[in-house]
């Protein structure tokens, strides 16, 4: 885009969109690609939840990706010739720490280990997706390493239909959740349960957090005669 300034001066505005620009480094493939040899000025935006000017400076990102692989040994008869690769891990992240220290106060030290062949126990995670159902099929967003110490709501939502369905006496009702994983996963285990007992689902329906006004809910459910309402809670038990 051509400008001309008050004074006559002829120039041109140029806009260029930074992809990556935090952890990719953009910008600086930018600079590499010569985009920035004539220019005389540069001006950056950030988008943000209002208007401002910015006079504080940010800080330059430097990053390095270790990898460390051990030797197998026997345990036993030949311990030395192994060489542990979380043994490297540890050392690194823990000579890292101390340097926090003696930095200048503006430098950031983190670390990150990815693929590290850990085994997560969760002592709390209740969504089927993440480990397996009932019947043992894996869930589509479980993970190698990662288990549960809990049941998980395939259990609890069979247990609330059984009450429901034969407790007392319902054979329809109209499930709610607020919209994230563990309730969506709760109501949804609890309306397979319910179907396969006999049951119906008159609705299903969802209330997000932070909603307010509950009228659009209400009409839904009041097409499912509403007679009772369950505690808005679940079983629990000690896991460790």
């Amino acid at each position: 885009m051509s400008i001309t300034d008050a004074s006559g001066q002829k120039g041109a505005i140029r806009v260029y969109g930074t992809p990556a620009e935090e952890g990719g480094s953009g910008k600086v493939y930018l600079i590499r690609a010569g985009l920035f040899d004539d220019v005389d000025a540069v001006v950056a935006w950030h988008a943000g939840d209002r208007n401002a000017v910015s006079a504080s400076s940010t800080l330059a990102n430097v990053t390095a990706k270790v990898r460390f692989r051990g030797v197998s040994a026997h345990a036993s008869s030949a311990p030395h010739r192994g060489r542990s690769a979380l043994d490297g891990v540890d050392a690194i992240t823990h000579t890292a720490k101390p340097l926090r220290e003696h930095a200048p106060h503006a430098t950031r030290i983190h670390h990150v280990i990815t693929s590290a062949g850990r085994v997560l126990i969760s002592g709390s995670n209740t969504s089927p997706v993440l480990t397996s159902d009932l019947a043992g099929n894996e869930g589509p967003e479980h993970h190698e390493g990662y288990v549960r110490a809990a049941h998980n709501d395939g259990i609890q939502g069979a247990a609330a239909a059984t009450f429901v369905f034969e407790e007392l006496g319902l054979t329809q009702v109209a499930t709610i959740n607020d919209g994230d994983p563990y309730t969506q996963g709760l109501t949804t285990a609890f309306e397979n349960a319910f179907i396969d007992l006999g049951g119906t689902i008159t609705v299903h329906t969802s209330i997000p957090k932070g909603t307010t006004d509950a009228a659009g809910c209400s009409g839904d459910c009041s097409n499912g005669l509403i007679r009772h309402w369950l505690p808005p809670d679940r079983p629990r038990e000690d896991a460790w």
